[in-house]
């Protein structure tokens, strides 16, 4: 197969010091080689993490590699869009420095992208590991992945379009806590485009005590904080899958999360009497 489309894989450096050459020596270890690596160090000033970037550029010379450092700590969003501004590429991929993937994840993500030009995002099943132990990642998809509760399943580290990123305006720098993810794949969500699964466990999710994701499933305020974002910037979307919503939250904060919405939903549509009290019947 000739490598012609060059893939960017943006890594986030912040804070993984520890486990940020494993996650290189994966992507390295790539049997598509067309790439470039941008290493996105937003505000770590730690000596361990700048030296290590230092001898991770020097070792792995053979591949191109960029290092984005931002002095200040913006977040996720903020510097995944920066570093994909600088990409070369019309394939990105990002990747968090404390994660791996399989040697093939990234050959079996452009054949899906080449050859369908309808499909927006290639990605694969995902195994969580941490230093004890190897699990699969439980994800129950719906039988159409193109819908709002798939987008909230795939794993961060998918394939995608630059002209797609720029097509939506990019990951949501409003959203500092978490689930930026669900709320770019959700705007990618269209009648003719397709989410592929590459039906092979290609990519590996490390499982840490201190991770951004423990933290912010911790905080029930972050939650509903990011909930009202993405229903702001996506209202027709949950609007025509409310239920399919409401029925994939937790049991423990279900009812807090239907008040929420419907409160957002009252708000947005309180001209529509109707619309409100059918609402409520079928839901609460």
């Amino acid at each position: 197969m000739v490598h012609k489309n060059l893939v960017s894989i943006i890594v986030t450096c912040h804070g993984k010091s520890e486990f940020i050459e494993q996650a290189i020596k994966s992507v390295f270890a790539q049997t598509y080689t067309n790439i470039e690596i941008i290493l996105a160090n937003d505000g770590d000033t730690s000596k361990k993490l700048l030296i290590k970037l230092k001898l991770i550029k020097k070792k792995y010379c053979t591949i191109p590699i960029k290092i984005i450092f931002t002095r200040k700590n913006h977040g996720v969003s903020h510097c995944r869009n920066t570093c994909i501004r600088a990409a070369n590429g019309i394939y990105i991929f990002p990747l968090d420095g404390d994660d791996l993937i399989h040697e093939n994840y990234i050959l079996g993500c452009v054949k899906i992208l080449d050859t369908n030009p309808n499909a927006t995002i290639a990605y694969s099943l995902v195994l969580m590991f941490d230093t004890q132990k190897t699990w699969p990642k439980i994800r129950i998809l719906a039988k159409d992945n193109e819908n709002l509760i798939a987008a909230a399943y795939i794993p961060s580290a998918h394939m995608f379009r630059k002209s797609d990123w720029s097509r939506v305006g990019g990951y949501n720098e409003k959203l500092l806590n978490g689930e930026e993810d669900w709320d770019f794949n959700i705007k990618r969500i269209l009648p003719n485009k397709k989410f592929v699964r590459i039906n092979e466990y290609f990519m590996f999710y490390r499982q840490t005590n201190n991770s951004r994701q423990k933290e912010f499933d911790k905080s029930l305020c972050s939650k509903f904080t990011n909930d009202l974002i993405i229903m702001q910037n996506n209202i027709d979307i949950f609007c025509d899958n409310i239920e399919q919503y409401y029925h994939h939250q937790k049991v423990k904060t279900k009812i807090i999360r239907k008040i929420f919405a419907l409160s957002y939903l009252y708000f947005k549509y309180a001209k529509n009497y109707f619309f409100i009290i059918k609402t409520l019947r079928e839901y609460i």
